[in-house]
């Protein structure tokens, strides 16, 4: 079957309309009052009590999938600085350095497992009460079970929704920080 290049950019522009008006709904839904990539998502958190710039540490062994979380999370209204490391080693090291305010953790990685990771940083007094969201293609609830007990403050699965990052991370945000 072949389709026009007209045809493919006028259903491309309806499934990008359709989610748009998905994104109102959704967003209307959890309290946000703006949705668009112009407006901010949390006016609340535009004016945060420290001058500083939150940091968000992300992990995972996919380039792709760093790219992809790191643009959701830079459309914040807080605009937060995004760190990223490739496995558990290299954040454990960033975690040191750059005292990320939150991690957002892939569980399955070569080497150290974000399990590993997450045992690693709620031993250690000085990280053990950053908040982490465990962001996994692994959906089975003895891995979200695992996540919670090894420390996790939340669980989510690959694909994700931004709209649905966005209100994990700011609540996290409200809750360790009183943002």
């Amino acid at each position: 079957m072949f389709l026009s290049r007209r045809t493919v950019q006028t259903c491309i522009s309806r499934i990008l309309a359709k989610l748009e008006v998905k994104k109102k709904r959704v967003a209307s839904t959890i309290g946000f009052a703006a949705v668009s990539d112009r407006e901010p998502i949390s006016p609340q958190l535009q004016s945060t009590k420290d001058t500083g710039k939150k940091k968000i540490l992300i992990v995972d062994d996919v380039e792709l999938n760093r790219l992809i979380a790191r643009k959701a999370l830079e459309k914040l209204a807080f605009a937060p600085e995004v760190l990223e490391a490739k496995d558990g080693l290299e954040a454990l090291q960033l975690v040191k350095s750059d005292k990320p305010d939150l991690i957002v953790l892939d569980l399955m990685m070569p080497g150290m497992s974000g399990f590993d990771v997450c045992r690693k940083l709620r031993e250690d007094v000085e990280t053990a009460f950053i908040p982490i969201i465990m962001l996994t293609a692994s959906a089975t609830e003895e891995s979200r079970i695992e996540g919670y007990v090894t420390g996790t403050d939340d669980f989510m699965t690959k694909p994700f929704s931004v709209p649905d990052l966005h209100a994990r991370v700011i609540r996290l945000f409200r809750r360790t920080y009183g943002i």
